[in-house]
């Protein structure tokens, strides 16, 4: 499921990684794309920003907070990665799951083995 919608654009919470920063923030694109296509879209790739609403920078080599604010423009030739919180979380979600072989180790019902 996406971000909110409204009539004509999306709001989705991002990451987006540059080569010195991590930007969080809601990106606005339009209704009925994917963001992928978004991104990879000749006809977007005129736009130079990217629109984020209530973006934080935050210094990738530090981790300190450089930036906050109501609204920035992001240079597309700068993107390295842009990530939705919804992907990430469900990424953090599948990673702290115990994998089907640990499972079944846990309870008992793993691989047998003979000496």
């Amino acid at each position: 499921m996406h971000g909110s919608r409204h009539d004509q654009f999306i709001e989705e919470r991002v990451t987006i990684l540059t080569e010195g920063e991590r930007i969080e923030g809601t990106l606005f694109y339009a209704s009925g794309v994917r963001l992928s296509d978004f991104l990879n879209s000749p006809n977007q790739q005129e736009a130079k920003f990217l629109r984020i609403k209530d973006p934080i920078v935050t210094c990738r080599r530090t981790g300190q907070q450089t930036e906050k604010g109501p609204f920035a423009l992001v240079s597309r030739d700068r993107l390295v990665l842009v990530v939705t919180h919804e992907a990430h979380e469900a990424r953090e979600e599948e990673d702290a799951r115990p994998s089907d072989s640990a499972s079944l180790m846990a309870r008992g019902l793993g691989p047998r083995h003979s000496l």
